[in-house]
């Protein structure tokens, strides 16, 4: 089961995904390497800033909050992806960044997710 951020995440992206015929990098978007996920998500929070909020903790924890509902997840970079977990899944993502804009693309079957870190 995914986790309730990355849920609310996928449900919002999924319209606008199948909308877009462009890739992110015809968008303006940049991929990132593992090191850049790190940084730019390590004490900072990524959100779609009205559905959900998780906080990115340097110790591989993930502070969600979720229509109301807060959560414990983890996560890690492996081999240049963001991977997010809970007890019942690992789901594993490309990250593609243009300014503060994020986009996830899952790295197998899924669905893209757009959001924002502040």
């Amino acid at each position: 089961m995914l986790r309730a951020g990355v849920l609310a995440l996928v449900l919002m992206g999924s319209i606008a995904s199948h909308a877009r015929a462009a890739s992110p990098g015809e968008e303006g978007f940049r991929r990132l390497s593992g090191k850049q996920i790190r940084q730019a998500f390590v004490g900072r929070i990524f959100s779609d800033e009205v559905h959900y909020a998780d906080r990115y903790l340097a110790d591989g924890k993930i502070e969600s909050e979720s229509m109301g509902t807060k959560k414990t997840y983890s996560w890690r970079i492996d081999e240049d992806r963001l991977c997010i977990s809970d007890s019942q899944s690992d789901v594993c993502y490309f990250v593609w960044a243009k300014s503060n804009a994020i986009r996830l693309l899952p790295d197998g079957p899924g669905i893209p997710g757009d959001g924002y870190i502040r």
